[in-house]
């Protein structure tokens, strides 16, 4: 009795040791400089959902009725494929880490004089910024939510005509630009932010109306010994994207909960094979925000297990 109870923890360990390994090197390659933060640069999006079709292959996961694995929808995406640059007079600012753009950002290179929105001056009769001017919104004081919205609303109009800088007390965010602006709309960290005379932008982006995007599905059907109707649908989803390259700076970071679910939804493959009567579908997603461009199969998937319980 007791060498069976150690052969179970031996094989308990010896799976979870494997997990993690396998966790890590899943970790290793959709971080790795060839994947380019998994983004739309560089194909890096499409180099991702590659891998997965891949690992899906070698884990004994089929496809959802004889369609492919890659399922292709496509939508306007705003890059930035160019070396990017700011400086607060010869001071350079870190991408990342002192400012973001905004994900519609435009083009806009040279040197600028800077104009400053704050709540002491916004008000004034015949303050307007000049066609040479930065426009710096500055309201960083200010406590109500309301406001601060109608600002920042007025700082996206203002990037129709002029580059602007919107200075930030709260973290800073990134998601995928479905249009371009006419110039740069960019986000500073108020602890990087200081007042200058000029303000010198190299930034330019690249629209592609058309990208090609896809969204991964698998399959894994009751086994075939099994006479018994399926009574158990699970359906295990990830979103696989990432924030991808500016220009030489590539963001690799692969969020914690991404690689939980990815590793989860491989590795469940090999647990739920004894589970005779279930149904598993794996769902992986490019960008988490643009996903109901590209649900038609999810949609089918539901809309399948819906009219299966509903026969059970």
């Amino acid at each position: 009795m007791k060498w069976c109870i150690l052969l179970v923890v031996l094989a308990f360990y010896t799976t979870a040791f494997s997990q993690k390994t396998y966790a890590k090197s899943i970790l290793d390659t959709l971080c790795s400089e060839r994947y380019a933060g998994r983004g739309y640069v560089d194909n890096g999006v499409e180099k991702a959902a590659s891998f997965i079709v891949n690992e899906l292959r070698e884990c004994g996961v089929s496809t959802y009725k004889n369609k492919p694995y890659l399922q292709e929808y496509s939508f306007g995406v705003n890059t930035f494929p160019y070396p990017i640059e700011i400086k607060l007079d010869e001071h350079v600012l870190v991408i990342g880490q002192d400012y973001l753009l905004n994900a519609n950002s435009g083009t806009a290179q040279g040197t600028f004089n800077v104009f400053e929105y704050n709540s002491a001056n916004f008000y004034q009769s015949g303050h307007k910024p000049s066609k040479s001017d930065i426009v710096v919104f500055n309201f960083t004081d200010l406590k109500n939510k309301d406001s601060i919205s109608y600002f920042y609303q007025l700082a996206n109009q203002t990037a129709q005509f002029a580059p602007v800088i919107w200075i930030t007390t709260s973290k800073m965010m990134y998601s995928v630009g479905r249009y371009e602006m006419n110039y740069p709309l960019i986000t500073i960290d108020n602890k990087a932010y200081k007042k200058a005379e000029t303000i010198s932008l190299k930034i330019n982006n690249k629209f592609v109306s058309n990208y090609k995007n896809n969204n991964v599905i698998g399959f894994i059907p009751p086994a075939k010994k099994c006479k018994l109707k399926p009574t158990k649908y699970i359906v295990l989803s990830a979103h696989y994207d990432h924030l991808g390259r500016w220009g030489k700076l590539c963001f690799l970071v692969l969020m914690i909960m991404q690689v939980v679910s990815l590793c989860c939804c491989l590795w469940q493959n090999i647990i739920l094979k004894t589970h005779l009567n279930t149904e598993l579908y794996y769902v992986f997603l490019a960008e988490k925000r643009l996903v109901l461009l590209g649900l038609n199969i999810l949609y089918i998937i539901l809309i399948s297990i819906l009219k299966k319980l509903s026969f059970n």
